[in-house]
């Protein structure tokens, strides 16, 4: 089952988050202008954002998050970084979420590891034994995929995981059939959320329920605070435009329709979503 973002566990909520749509301020490393975080040093702008209006940061403030097992993204050289849906994830306080780079191979495999991978041996996430520590995902196209399997013997030997009866919930398909296929992020929350509940535990997070269970795991709804907050900025910018859907190729499109009832079950919960797009939905600096 797909998460419904009225159904999250959020402590920044998407009605504070969506208010600030269109306000940019100067990463403190880089010293470019982005929304919500810097996509390229993984700084999560919302302390500097708050600073600078002088807002109290309690209650944006997102808690550290704990993922039930070590997660490693091995991101692909040939893909530009920042159109990638990790910067959404990475920029936020986890614990045990890491990033490497590769090019055509990579064989610098850690010992008790997983691939999350489909295939005909590969087993579904949630009976992944206990004494695999640290699970894979691989950002990038698909049709990379099998030259880095091959170029990568290590890698490729590793026991496969799987992710079932999932679709995305918005990102770019890749001129490739859409349906079934995840973003990284989305594989991250899924493969987290599963492993975290196969005995019982709790994904939830500002709620005080920490769903520990015998692999761990803390606040784990937080993981999507940036990614959902951009599905109901694209989607209501979109809808507003009478857009109900983008054709990537005869096979794939991304679908707007259900705008209106995500904005329901969002302001059910949270409170209006009105007046957070910023002039004419555009993106603009703060003044200075």
């Amino acid at each position: 089952m797909n998460f419904s973002i009225s159904e999250l566990d959020l402590t920044v909520n998407p009605h504070l988050l969506v208010k600030f749509r269109g306000l940019r301020v100067p990463c403190p490393k880089c010293g470019k202008k982005y929304q919500y975080f810097c996509r390229v040093c993984n700084i999560d702008l919302l302390p500097t954002l708050c600073a600078q209006f002088n807002i109290p940061a309690a209650q944006y403030t997102i808690p550290e998050i704990t993922l039930p097992i070590k997660t490693t993204i091995l991101l692909s050289e040939l893909e530009d970084y920042e159109s990638s849906s990790i910067p959404f994830i990475s920029c936020l306080p986890v614990s045990n979420l890491q990033c490497k780079r590769f090019n055509d191979s990579f064989n610098d495999v850690e010992p008790n590891s997983a691939l999350l991978m489909p295939g005909p041996d590969s087993i579904h996430v949630s009976e992944l034994p206990n004494s695999v520590k640290n699970l894979y995902i691989i950002d990038c196209k698909w049709y990379q995929c099998s030259r880095l399997l091959q170029n990568s013997p290590e890698l490729n030997k590793l026991p496969k995981v799987v992710l079932n009866n999932y679709t995305s919930q918005f990102w770019r398909p890749h001129g490739r059939k859409f349906e079934g296929c995840l973003s990284s992020a989305e594989c991250v929350y899924y493969a987290s959320k599963e492993l975290s509940l196969r005995s019982g535990g709790n994904t939830c997070g500002s709620g005080g329920n920490t769903c520990e269970n015998n692999m761990g795991g803390k606040n784990i709804d937080d993981l999507l605070t940036y990614y959902a907050n951009n599905i109901l900025i694209v989607k209501r910018y979109l809808f507003g435009r009478n857009i109900k859907h983008i054709n990537k190729d005869r096979e794939s499109r991304v679908v707007y329709e259900n705008w209106e009832e995500i904005k329901k079950g969002v302001e059910a919960r949270w409170g209006s979503l009105e007046g957070g797009e910023g002039k004419e939905g555009q993106e603009e600096d703060i003044q200075e």
